[in-house]
């Protein structure tokens, strides 16, 4: 199984249902495939690396915190991410070196906002031959 998204429309709001064949790379395309709403995601470079340590009650909180600090990273902070290395990743703990650089409208196209990442519809799951998700954004 290669890692996918695909967008699906939800009332309002748009979400994303993802696959792949390890749980990071869940992660990964889940947060390069929310990019795709708002930038263009391959024109980012790796000058920046930084470091994002996470803890959570559940697979599921744990996967919503971290789309959540990359939305906030991007909109708070105007860093975007082009690589994500993960030393730790299991149900309730996240540890991972971002790559990226501060956002530049110029490279990395015209900004597109999300408010937020919802808990609406959220899942993550095991499935045959890796792990599947749904997330819905607030736009």
């Amino acid at each position: 199984m290669e890692a996918s998204w695909e967008s699906i429309d939800h009332t309002g709001d748009v979400g994303l249902d993802l696959r792949a064949p390890t749980l990071p790379e869940l992660f990964a395309t889940a947060a390069r495939a929310m990019y795709a709403f708002c930038l263009e995601p391959d024109r980012i470079g790796r000058g920046r690396d930084d470091r994002l340590e996470l803890e959570a009650e559940s697979l599921e909180d744990l996967f919503f915190e971290w789309l959540r600090e990359v939305h906030a990273r991007l909109v708070a902070d105007r860093v975007v991410y082009a690589a994500f290395e993960f030393d730790r990743l299991d149900p309730t703990r996240l540890a991972a070196t971002l790559h990226g650089e501060p956002f530049d409208p110029a490279r990395h196209g015209a900004f597109t906002e999300l408010k937020a990442v919802t808990r609406h519809d959220l899942s993550v799951r095991e499935i045959p031959g890796g792990w599947a998700a749904r997330v819905i954004f607030d736009v």
